[in-house]
């Protein structure tokens, strides 16, 4: 039947507004007037529509949608209103129809949301003394019109006064009804506190004068409050004497604590002992005894600081104090009157070693000697104090040394202490050089410091970490909460407990009442948290707050940093819940005339549901915990909600029209989980299937396809169906998965690189692996000559341009593949040249010319390659002949390529010779070949050179005689001849006269290991010698000169064949 209604319902509105689409304009134009109300209940705004100027006979239907929807409305109707709105914008469209022939008007509406939450708070107050107490409603939101206690000691009916007064103690239960029939509960804890008085344990006393003492008293109540007026009597005892009594009134002052001060006439030479008694107004009597005066105080002196050099003294108990005598060290001059400080006390700073007097006088002018003996003071350990916090098992620790500390290290520590040692602790002094150090485990430490006066100190430090108990108990009531904490841990300084409300929205901690946030690092106080009361649950009571909560304790810990230095430790987190909200209304049509009405709502349970009223009069039906209301005529019904705590909301909710469910899908991208939905609700069930009506895919409101590809695409069903035997509700919807989107694939990157412009580029070209078409292209760099996917190189400079090339999807990021073209210049063409000549033998230098930013790459005959610009060839031959090429590179570019031709020059081989030519001794570099154009350039010994061929050595010393013989090719080669003898001529004569010209048979030019023998006319061997150069000179054997003769000689040697002939010898 629902199936039914709804499809009439959506053929007769698209027949009705596409009647009016085609008639448009064919009946005349008329006047729409919309009216409203704003929403100041939930759900209860309504729309009033009327028109004027149509065509007489017409029928008027007015269509409504909740914008931004312009599709579906929300309802249809030919009435002349539509309440049960809430606060939106809204569009009603008004068509007058008569033959056929139809015409559209359209106004739009803004409906605005003026309600008000209902919120108060509850106080209270103990009332005479302390039998009965009032409980107050302040309405700090919205408007309370009716005030009811339904549950506790006693019940009040609905009133409108907001104050219950003789109340005795007890857990009650309030409600504050609005004009909205909206009702908040919250549980209250009276606590009734009757007047009690206490003693503070340590009274205080001060000597006013000679004979004037005041005694201080501090007197408090914990039941909040005093029954004044208040009574004190202070009996003293006298020694030697009957007590003497003095007593004061107090009439009025603070509710909970005053302090009274009686000045007493008693002698202030002695000690006394006095009692007190305290009584107020309901009879209630306090007394404390045995309090002691210490009235005979006479002047002291006490030290009080200690730096490196010295030593301070305070003088206490004196009205006047003067020095009278002092070392010469002392920066006074004598006698000296103390000036007194704020406290009425007189200090002595920084004295140096000596010895002081000083005269004090009392309150009754009595004067004492006070003397003083200063000593150098000695080293001085530092201070040490531990905190143990701030996580259970930690500690922080101070430390502060004699004027501060100029140095500290730790060097030694328990293994849970990760940083590596030693560790300088120069970071965590604070600014009067004391160490503050957090966070450190339990163990035993070693420091090491150097104090401000020089003095260095190993102290060994156990650490005992912070062990604590808690056990945090929140006691549940509606609308509010007690809290019953007890905490106890190892740490001796004073504890804070708190409470705090977490802010969803600032993502902060906050004070529950006030909303101040709380800074991480700083201290937390009343602005932000409530204080909170270890052990004592009667005064954690009555938390009307809703939210999420936590319990946290504060200290102070020792450190620099103040987020270590704030110390909290959570105890406890818990949430509390507020009133009841309805979600929602739906209605189903079960027939023409039936609804079938569903309220969706939460809230604490149980939630019962009822209606109130039906088109604006009374009207009740209890539907108990059950939220599906069956059998509901069409109009306009309040339903109401209340939960568990007797919390009550209310909904307007007009039925015109029976909700749809509309069916749709979420995801089907390519290998991820699409999805089918519907609206979920828990009292209906879910049956999805596919192909297969036996095969259940899912029960709830949405269909999760895993991985989803091309196979799951088809037709999916969902049965939807209600299990109340009265629920008309049991229909199946369909929807086509006719489409999967995929996933974005942008190929993979790419850096190709390119020589010199490449005219119109497509940079669609460069796609490649896996990649969808139609993407965009991006460039990065800043050529701006990039047209779609057409990139123009033909201005670009070289260098490397990067392009991005974007892929877009609905089913995830996109995807991107990077192309990097790197664009070098074309080099120039290089020139190959040689500047030498080339000869055999010789080394050969190629030669290119520059190009910037070039390398170079030369070939050749016999296998030759060089990277070098000017590669040399060392020793080159005839092998080396032929043509050379070489190519210039700037990156991957090559330039055209150069060569040049090359023939190596040869020299041919020379024979040298040396010969007696007309008694000259000639050396002659000769060769088989054509020797014209060459030139020749001899060297020998003793500096001997010359450049003719043959040359002439005559006479020269015999050894190495080298020639270079260059060609007209500018050729050279060097050859060389070992030469024995220079002479050619031997001597005819000698005169041994010693005037340098022939003194003696000169051989030397011929050689070595020359055998000599001299002959006279009769063949007798006058003179002879091995190993001859030039010793004749005329003697005999026996060294007798010979007389002018003619000679005869017989020569041989090495470098001579054996030669004979005559020489004359002259004497004078």
């Amino acid at each position: 039947m629902q199936q039914q209604y709804a499809l009439f319902s959506r053929i007769f509105l698209f027949f009705l507004l596409c009647c009016s689409s085609q008639a448009i304009a064919q009946l005349p134009d008329f006047t729409l007037t919309v009216n409203h109300t704003n929403e100041t209940c939930t759900g209860g705004a309504c729309l009033s529509f009327s028109v004027s100027g149509t065509q007489a006979g017409a029928t008027v239907a007015y269509a409504v949608y909740e914008l931004p929807d312009t599709t579906t409305p929300i309802t249809t109707t030919s009435g002349g209103s539509y309440c049960g709105l809430t606060a939106g914008s809204y569009s009603v469209v008004a068509t007058q129809s008569l033959g056929g022939q139809s015409s559209s008007q359209q106004q739009t509406v803004e409906i605005l949301s003026t309600i008000q939450p209902l919120t108060y708070t509850l106080d209270s107050q103990t009332d005479g003394c302390g039998e009965t107490g009032t409980i107050t409603v302040s309405v700090t939101s919205g408007i309370g019109s009716l005030y009811e206690i339904f549950d506790g000691p006693v019940i009040v009916p609905p009133q409108t006064s907001n104050s219950f007064s003789n109340l005795p103690a007890g857990l009650y239960t309030i409600r504050v009804f609005n004009p909205c029939g909206q009702g908040v509960v919250q549980a209250y804890t009276l606590v009734l506190h009757p007047p009690e008085l206490a003693l503070q344990a340590n009274p205080t006393s001060e000597i006013l004068g000679c004979n004037l003492i005041s005694v201080s008293q501090s007197i408090s109540t914990e039941s909040g409050y005093f029954a004044y007026p208040i009574t004190v009597t202070y009996t003293v005892t006298i020694p030697g004497s009957g007590p003497q009594t003095f007593t004061t009134t107090v009439l009025s002052g603070d509710s909970d604590s005053i302090e009274v001060t009686q000045d007493l006439q008693l002698s202030t030479d002695q000690s006394y002992v006095y009692d007190v008694t305290v009584s107020d107004s309901c009879g209630n009597t306090a007394t404390t005894s045995g309090n002691f005066i210490q009235a005979n105080v006479a002047p002291i002196v006490t030290q009080s600081e200690l730096t490196c050099d010295t030593v301070s003294y305070i003088v206490f108990f004196a009205v006047s104090a003067t020095v009278t005598e002092a070392p010469d060290t002392y920066p006074f001059a004598l006698e000296y009157d103390l000036p007194a400080d704020i406290n009425g006390n007189f200090p002595m700073d920084n004295l140096l070693p000596g010895h002081y007097v000083i005269i004090a006088t009392d309150v009754c002018d009595v004067e004492h000697i006070l003397t003083i003996d200063v000593v150098e003071p000695g080293p001085v350990a530092p201070i040490v104090s531990i905190q143990r916090g701030c996580a259970a098992g930690f500690a922080s620790i101070y430390i502060r040394g004699s004027g501060g500390i100029s140095f500290i290290e730790l060097i030694s520590a328990p293994a849970a202490y990760t940083t590596t040692l030693p560790q300088n602790l120069a970071a965590n002094l604070d600014s009067t050089m004391a160490l503050r150090l957090a966070n450190l485990p339990s163990g035993n430490y070693v420091f090491h410091v150097i104090d401000n006066c020089g003095d260095e100190f190993t102290l060994p430090i156990t650490i005992e970490g912070l062990v604590f108990t808690s056990n945090v108990e929140v006691v549940e009531h509606c609308g509010s909460f007690d809290l019953n904490i007890a905490y106890s841990d190892n740490n001796p300084a004073q504890l804070y407990l708190w409470l705090q409300k977490f802010n969803p929205v600032t993502n902060n901690w906050e004070h529950p009442m006030l909303g101040n946030p709380y800074v991480p690092g700083t201290a937390v106080s009343s602005a932000t948290a409530i204080q909170l009361f270890n052990n004592s649950g009667i005064l954690n009571i009555n938390f009307a707050f809703t939210g999420l909560f936590r319990v946290i304790t504060y200290r102070t810990m020792f450190s620099t940093n103040p987020l270590e230095s704030a110390c909290i430790n959570v105890l406890k987190e818990f949430e509390f819940l507020g009133v009841p909200e309805i979600d929602d209304v739906y209605s189903f049509a079960c027939n023409a005339s039936s609804y079938e009405v569903i309220v969706e709502a939460h809230g604490i349970p149980n939630l019962l549901y009822r209606i109130t009223s039906f088109n604006g009069g009374p009207f009740s039906m209890e539907n108990g915990v059950s939220n599906v209301f069956s059998s509901l005529a069409p109009g306009t019904y309040n339903f109401q909600v209340e939960d568990g705590c007797g919390n009550i909301v209310n909904r307007i909710f007009e039925i015109l029209e029976p909700y749809e469910f509309p069916i749709s899908s979420a995801g089907a991208c390519e290998g991820q989980t699409a999805q089918i939905n519907v609206p979920y609700f828990s009292f209906l069930n879910y049956e999805w299937y596919h192909d297969n009506p036996a095969n259940i895919l899912s029960t709830s409101g949405t269909l999760e396809i895993p991985n989803v590809a091309n196979a799951d695409l088809g037709i999916y069903y969902v049965h939807i169906f209600s299990t109340n035997p009265q629920s008309c509700i049991d229909f199946t919807l369909d929807y086509n998965l006719s489409n999967i989107t995929p996933l974005a694939q942008a190929g993979t990157d790419t850096a190709p690189v390119y020589c010199g412009s490449q005219g119109v580029f497509d940079l669609n070209t460069l796609l490649v692996g896996t990649f969808q078409a139609g993407g965009q292209w991006i460039e990065t760099t800043t050529s701006g000559t990039l047209t779609a996917n057409n990139w123009d190189t033909s201005t670009v400079v070289p260098g490397t341009y990067v392009f991005s090339y974007v892929v877009s999807s609905v089913c995830g990021p996109d995807d991107i593949s990077t192309h990097s073209i790197t664009i070098n210049a074309a080099p120039e063409n290089p020139v190959a040249f040689i500047e030498q000549d080339v000869c055999e033998e010789g080394d050969l230098q190629l030669l290119a010319t520059t190009i910037v930013g070039a390398t170079y790459s030369w070939s050749g005959p016999d296998g030759f390659v060089s990277t070098e610009q000017n590669p040399i060839i060392v020793n080159a031959t005839s092998a080396n002949s032929g043509t050379y090429t070489v190519q210039a590179f700037i990156g991957s570019c090559a330039s055209q390529v150069s060569s040049i031709d090359i023939t190596m020059g040869t020299l041919a081989e020379f024979t040298l010779a040396a010969a007696c030519d007309n008694d000259r001794m000639m050396i002659t570099a000769t060769t088989s070949e054509e020797t014209s154009g060459y030139t020749y350039f001899w060297t020998g010994p003793n500096n001997f050179s010359s450049s003719q061929n043959p040359a002439d050595i005559t006479g020269n010393a015999t050894g190495l005689y080298s020639v270079t013989v260059t060609n007209a090719a500018g050729c050279s080669a060097t050859f060389d001849q070992n030469v024995g003898v220079t002479l050619c001529r031997i001597p005819q004569g000698v005169s041994a006269n010693d005037d340098g010209a022939n003194d003696s048979f000169d051989l030397s030019g011929f050689g070595e290991n020359l055998k000599v023998k001299i002959f006279n006319r009769y063949g007798m061997v006058v003179y002879e010698m091995n190993n001859y150069v030039d010793q004749w000179h005329g003697q005999c054997k026996d060294g007798t000169l010979l007389p002018s003769a003619t000679y005869y000689y017989h020569i041989q040697g090495d470098s001579v064949s054996e030669k004979t002939g005559w020489v004359y010898l002259l004497r004078h």
